[in-house]
């Protein structure tokens, strides 16, 4: 819990140094980048965070998956909560589905049924994933790149669960 307490406390503070946008900026392609520059500053900070993890693994996932792996997964990791900039996605929402997520899926989806406003932020957030997909094909990440974006919140491989591992740390 305190854990919990502690990402809120950086969603609600979030700061991305010059350095940082740099290191963005070198790692991803101008339109992918721009791409990343339209999601929240909150939203930007948690994803160099998770990209921070793989980077400070480099050499672990190198060897484990290869290079072209591993920079798929850092762009992957940029850039997987993309989709939430489509909409007005608020920390207010973000909190809201890490409490949620403790809910049976059985009473998520009744929420989502019954279009309630909890049920709408819970419905925007499963879909999200499928919108960064798809705005990532669109500024040219590669097949890969929107396969992880897509497969964040429900991994299938090993890679897959590593970036869902590190989106769950932050």
């Amino acid at each position: 819990m305190l854990y919990r307490i502690k990402q809120f406390y950086y969603a609600l503070f979030a700061k991305v140094k010059k350095s940082e946008y740099a290191w963005v900026a070198k790692t991803l392609n101008n339109q992918e980048f721009a791409l990343f520059s339209k999601q929240p500053l909150a939203e930007q900070r948690h994803a160099i965070d998770v990209a921070l993890e793989i980077y400070n693994q480099q050499n672990l996932v190198k060897s484990l998956y290869g290079i072209d792996q591993y920079n798929n997964l850092l762009k992957a990791a940029l850039l997987h909560d993309c989709g939430k900039s489509l909409i007005k996605y608020r920390l207010r929402h973000r909190v809201i589905i890490v409490l949620t997520r403790y809910l049976p899926e059985k009473y998520k989806n009744n929420l989502i049924k019954h279009r309630t406003a909890l049920g709408r932020i819970l419905l925007l957030d499963n879909l999200h994933p499928k919108w960064g997909r798809h705005l990532a094909a669109k500024a040219g990440a590669n097949i890969d790149i929107q396969k992880l974006i897509l497969n964040h919140h429900n991994p299938s491989n090993q890679v897959e669960q590593l970036l869902a591992k590190y989106d769950n740390k932050h």
